[in-house]
């Protein structure tokens, strides 16, 4: 199946250069890096061998020398520096495996704090980008000699945030009592009263205010300011991609579709289509941080979700370089820079405008769970009644029951020509495209069932059956993890509208085009998720 997943990576890159708005001018640079960053955080994070140490290695490397880069007079100067380095930074790192464990952890904590007093007062301001070469150094070699492979580290870092987000129990306890105790609701395996909608409304989505608190103080204490210039620097300098572009597309890993604009806002005028198109299409590509908590009750693993969430960022990148290439010259070419975002006076109105706006995305999350799960039930009856006098009486079809019924009321169809449902539908439809990106033909029915209802309808459907999907032990682990880098977007008819909307209000002048564009980037944000998902096929 990895040969499988590898046709259909180059099969899914193919199909974003046919549907291109400008297939002749597609360059190679912002594609070819795209798919470099993409494959070395892939390696590093799927892999759980050697391998992942080599992927660590060259992210190291390729940090290091955006770190220490210097202004030549020409290319040859330029390429003989990066070569020293390069150099250099390996000798450092062997030299740094050779000492004991205990000596890289503790001068990687001593670094920190000297890095943070040396870059506040700027005691220091040359020293500061060679120390920061050295703590990389440090942090990658204490990785290997720990022998701790980056699937490891993610699965380590998923049970950090899955303990920290159930902190919010403590919170939706003292106002729901029981009600927001999962004991309540599966004491043993022979009842599940009052089941796992009341867990998500009073568990789960307390999750959500919880998070979106604590991304507000972050924001107020600078510190997701820091992280996302950090990286989106990175970005920018590897892929040439424009500073607002790549800055929209990093924020999208922590903060959602309608938010990550709000970053560029002075920027939105002028941008150049294809950067509105990378801004739309990183929207649609990648998850909301605020949403891990929803998916994690849903028995989806959390270091998955975050993850497709990181791999999503480059991903959106390629996809959108080779749906629009760049044609004009930006504003923002080969610089981020993040404008102040004003998110309360002091901390505690910090505070309380997160809790806000958590509450108002909690009910919208609530209210679109009602609607849209209502909607199914009905569009399946009345597929279910067409079935039933086409395939049962007209063709006489025998009735199958589901092996998992999930959130709809038809548990079951007639073989025959008519769909007896939308999971039937959608898995017929997708079917291929899960088989491409690794899923065996046997269970690709499901999971084009599951990739149908995302694109179609949205993410928390797709992931709430397929947490039915796994308590049911209806797929294998495989198309599990595989299903969940495949789902793992925004990319549905609903956020066309969203985007649209919110965009809109920030630039009204150009509403025109975020209409024309909307669309083909919602399709581009689904083929970069389809995209990550056959790279964890060809590399699991």
């Amino acid at each position: 199946m990895r040969v499988i997943s590898l046709i259909g990576f180059f099969i899914i890159l193919s199909l974003a250069w046919l549907v291109s708005f400008n297939r002749r001018d597609v360059k190679l640079r912002p594609v070819i890096w795209g798919i470099a960053l993409l494959l070395i955080l892939a390696i590093i994070i799927f892999r759980q061998d050697a391998l992942s140490f080599v992927g660590m290695t060259l992210l190291a490397l390729l940090v290091i020398v955006y770190l220490l880069e210097r202004t030549a007079e020409n290319q040859q100067q330029k390429w003989q520096w990066r070569i020293f380095v390069v150099v250099g930074a390996l000798l450092v790192g062997a030299l740094s495996l050779l000492l004991p464990t205990r000596f890289l952890i503790i001068g990687f904590f001593v670094l920190i704090p000297i890095l943070l007093i040396n870059g506040r007062f700027k005691l220091l301001p040359n020293a500061q980008k060679y120390a920061s070469a050295l703590l990389i150094i440090f942090a990658t070699a204490s990785l290997i000699k720990q022998n701790l492979h980056g699937n490891q580290l993610f699965q380590i870092i998923g049970d950090k945030i899955t303990s920290f987000l159930n902190l919010s129990d403590y919170g939706a306890r003292f106002l729901f009592g029981n009600l927001a105790d999962p004991q309540y609701y599966f004491p043993n395996a022979e009842t599940n009263w009052p089941g796992l909608g009341f867990l998500v409304a009073f568990k789960v989505l307390p999750v959500i205010i919880f998070f979106s608190a604590l991304m507000a103080l972050l924001y107020y204490l600078g510190i997701m300011q820091s992280v996302l210039a950090a990286v989106s620097r990175f970005v920018c300098w590897t892929t040439g991609t424009s500073g607002a572009e790549t800055l929209v597309c990093t924020a999208n890993i922590f903060i959602g579709q309608t938010e990550a604009p709000l970053l560029i806002r002075p920027y939105m005028d002028g941008l150049t289509n294809s950067e509105v198109v990378t801004v739309m299409l990183a929207g649609f590509a990648t998850m909301a941080g605020s949403t891990l908590g929803v998916y994690g009750a849903f028995g989806i693993p959390i270091q998955h979700i975050l993850a497709a969430s990181v791999l999503s960022a480059p991903a959106a990148l390629v996809i959108a370089k080779i749906l629009f290439p760049e044609k004009e010259h930006p504003q923002t070419a080969g610089d981020v820079e993040i404008p102040k975002v004003h998110v309360g006076a002091n901390v505690f109105e910090a505070l309380a405008n997160g809790i806000g706006d958590g509450l108002k995305l909690a009910a919208n999350v609530g209210a679109m769970l009602i609607g849209f799960i209502a909607l199914v039930a009905a569009l399946d009856s009345l597929f279910s009644l067409c079935d039933y006098w086409i395939d049962g009486r007209l063709l006489g079809g025998e009735h199958i029951d589901y092996a998992v019924r999930g959130l709809t009321p038809v548990n079951g169809e007639y073989v025959g020509i008519f769909p007896g449902s939308l999971q039937t539908l959608f898995g017929t439809i997708m079917r291929p495209v899960a088989w491409l990106i690794g899923v065996q033909w046997s269970e690709a029915a499901q999971v084009g069932n599951l990739i149908g209802i995302q694109l179609s309808l949205n993410e928390f459907i797709a992931y709430g059956t397929l947490g039915g999907y796994i308590r049911a032990g209806a797929i294998s682990e495989r198309s599990m993890i595989l299903t969940t880098y495949a789902i793992c977007s925004f990319a549905n008819f609903s956020s066309i509208g969203i985007q649209i909307g919110g965009l809109s209000a920030l630039v009204p002048g150009r509403k025109k085009d975020f209409a024309r564009f909307a669309l083909r980037a919602m399709f581009g944000g689904a083929m970069a998720s389809w995209l990550t998902a056959a790279l964890a096929g060809m590399l699991l």
